[in-house]
């Protein structure tokens, strides 16, 4: 689902018309590794649409390392950490939607798992 979202929105460069410029947009909320599947799709979904208008889309190699350095500033708490101490030091460099898949994999996943165990072990 993470894969098709980017390819999506930021498989081809979206050119404007000559007349139109790029809008000037605030910056989408930064990821603190918290939350729930829902809310991270959501939260991609925005990043991506705002990369989409920012015309960082694309499916050069350049581009992608780009978009994965633009990632860390729309980080923040444990998933900046994760970012700095995962993504930073991974030969060969990841592409932004296997960093993404990888956010997803250490904080969603993992937070879903222990939600599970806790409700079952409440019943």
């Amino acid at each position: 689902q993470i894969i098709d979202i980017v390819d999506r929105a930021l498989g081809e460069v979206l050119n404007l018309p000559p007349r139109i410029r790029s809008p000037k947009l605030d910056t989408p909320p930064k990821f603190s590794g918290a939350g729930d599947h829902p809310a991270y799709i959501r939260w991609i979904e925005t990043l991506v649409g705002w990369m989409r208008t920012m015309m960082y889309g694309g499916s050069d190699p350049d581009t992608d390392s780009f978009r994965v350095s633009v990632l860390k500033n729309l980080l923040d708490g444990v998933a900046l950490e994760w970012y700095i101490d995962f993504v930073e030091k991974f030969e060969p460099p990841l592409d932004f939607a296997s960093v993404l898949c990888g956010l997803h994999h250490r904080f969603i996943t993992t937070a879903t798992v222990h939600h599970a165990l806790r409700d079952f072990d409440q019943i």
